[in-house]
């Protein structure tokens, strides 16, 4: 699960549905690759970073409120999805979506999912890799299962699972979807 930490402002956030933070882009934030875009943001008064997203336009889609649904949905069943608010994004560039959502990050050191692939090819990692994902697959496929039963369209990318580690508890350590 979660850090401890967090779990009051996880608990608020699944309790509200809009945020009512003046959230900046992080001074390294860079638009993200992926479906939908997005960028680290942070604000006054709030100790954590979240991830702001959809930048890119689908009037077709309403990402954000999907987003915020299965999060609540996620943390109504006890799985690892980060908690989200929606967010109105004023004076964004022509041709971005302004209708977006913040997702709580929720470990200071993140790596991506794409990490364990890299590292297959090392000698003698392959049986190791299988281990990781074995396990990684049994603890949360609840997750999986929720991601394809949403319907779920930006799983081809390195990004779509992170693996969060917070250096003061390690314990506490696990993969966010």
């Amino acid at each position: 699960m979660f850090p401890a930490a967090l779990s009051e402002i996880h608990r608020q956030w699944r309790q509200e549905v809009h945020s009512t933070h003046q959230w900046q882009p992080d001074a390294m934030a860079v638009l993200a690759p992926g479906e939908a875009g997005g960028y680290r943001v942070r604000c006054d008064g709030l100790p954590f970073e979240a991830y702001l997203k959809p930048t890119k336009l689908d009037p077709a889609m309403p990402r954000s409120a999907n987003e915020k649904i299965v999060s609540d949905l996620a943390t109504d069943l006890q799985f690892d999805v980060p908690p989200v608010l929606l967010h109105e994004r004023c004076g964004c560039p022509a041709g971005e979506e302004t209708h977006c959502c913040v997702l709580l990050i929720l470990y200071p050191e993140l790596h991506q999912w794409g990490l364990i692939w890299n590292i297959w090819n090392l000698p003698n990692m392959e049986a190791v890799i299988r281990g990781i994902v074995g396990a990684s697959l049994a603890q949360y496929s609840g997750n999986v299962a929720l991601d394809i039963w949403i319907g779920q369209t930006d799983r081809a990318n390195d990004r779509n699972v992170i693996f969060g580690i917070d250096p003061q508890n390690r314990a506490e350590s696990g993969f966010v979807y």
